[in-house]
């Protein structure tokens, strides 16, 4: 009954495309229609693979790329294309910097430091994996629980 109900609004969607492009011949490919879930279905057409195109002026042409809304200064970019990658095997500080900010949305979220101190890192690559510690900075070597009271908070090195 669904799966009826929706091949029949995919043939009206089929019609109405057709019929607004002014097209008076159409073949209709076979449709392939798969159960995902209780209430959720994939129809798709498995015979026909065309790589994507998209249209942005009368003189289109087909090419490879999908359009995204990710913009990468000085290239192209397309969907479903690696646009950074790292391995960390070491960490790169000419693609990753150490923040710190203020909360400006809620008075009640917390002041944020990442910090790399030599003496006691939070901030660890190792086996590819980039590992962020959260500490207490009244735990770290030099404060304790009113250092942060003090009115002083120095974030150089």
């Amino acid at each position: 009954m669904c799966c009826d109900a929706v091949i029949s609004i995919f043939f009206i969607l089929v019609l109405q495309t057709i019929y607004t492009q002014n097209i008076t011949e159409y073949e209709f490919p076979e449709i392939t229609i798969q159960a995902l879930k209780l209430k959720g279905f994939r129809a798709y057409i498995p015979a026909l693979q065309y790589p994507g195109y998209f249209t942005d002026s009368s003189n289109s042409q087909k090419t490879g790329c999908i359009p995204t809304i990710s913009r990468v200064p000085g290239r192209v970019v397309c969907a479903g294309h690696t646009i950074f990658e790292d391995d960390f095997d070491v960490l790169r500080e000419d693609l990753w910097q150490i923040d710190h900010y203020f909360p400006e949305d809620h008075l009640e979220h917390p002041f944020m430091s990442y910090q790399w101190p030599p003496t006691n890192p939070t901030i660890e690559v190792k086996d590819g994996t980039l590992r962020i510690q959260p500490v207490l900075q009244q735990d770290l070597p030099g404060f304790n629980n009113m250092s942060l009271f003090s009115e002083q908070l120095s974030l150089g090195d």
